[in-house]
């Protein structure tokens, strides 16, 4: 698949070297969102399915997503993160491949979302994930590249440790995400009883 006609203007990647997997991380953190993976199973996955992972990471959601057929952009700005994705993809897909589904494919772009001009054209994604990246200021944004009648999944982190103090107050993102898109599940919790104060969320929105 090319990606040429998902950018609205080019991106440099930049080639940096690749780095060893963080030693550190647990096997949770490179397990997808099963919140999001569940309910992926019951939006129709159309033909060319594409969807953007903002924030990837290391692509944990991005590769669960693409072994059930979507092809996906993984964007982040992290490049050596993006560079271990691109060496790894393949044989992490191999290894979890669905049977009687073609795994879709992974599309690594560099770019700092917040931060940089929106790269991304008007109406491209089926699908528009944020796991732990979830920033209101770029609703407009994800909404503008959603198909109509996409759908678009947000999760904030958990509210353990330090976590609570940059969650939002309660009711702060079904408002902001009201802006843009319907509701379709939204769900919040008290971060803690350090932080009672906010919450974490998980939510599943659709453009209409």
């Amino acid at each position: 698949m090319g990606s040429n006609h998902l950018l609205s203007y080019p991106i440099d990647v930049r080639q940096l070297a690749i780095v060893p997997l963080d030693q550190g991380l647990t096997r949770s953190a490179l397990s997808p969102s099963r919140v999001l993976m569940r309910l992926v199973t019951g939006i129709p996955t159309p033909p060319n399915a594409l969807a953007l992972d903002a924030g990837c990471g290391l692509g944990r959601n991005a590769i669960a997503l693409a072994a059930c057929g979507w092809n996906v952009v993984c964007a982040d700005r992290d490049a050596n993160r993006l560079r271990q994705l691109e060496v790894t993809k393949h044989r992490t897909l191999c290894s979890i491949r669905k049977p009687g589904i073609d795994p879709g494919e992974l599309i690594c772009v560099c770019v700092d979302l917040e931060n940089q001009r929106w790269p991304f054209a008007e109406g491209v994604f089926h699908l528009i994930v944020g796991v732990h990246f979830v920033k209101p200021s770029l609703f407009p944004r994800f909404a503008a590249s959603l198909r109509h009648g996409g759908h678009a999944y947000f999760e904030t982190f958990g509210g353990h440790g330090d976590n609570g103090l940059a969650l939002p107050k309660p009711g702060v993102l079904r408002r902001e995400l009201r802006r843009q898109f319907c509701l379709i599940r939204y769900q919040e919790k008290i971060a803690s009883v350090r932080h009672p104060n906010t919450v974490s969320v998980k939510a599943l929105a659709q453009r209409l």
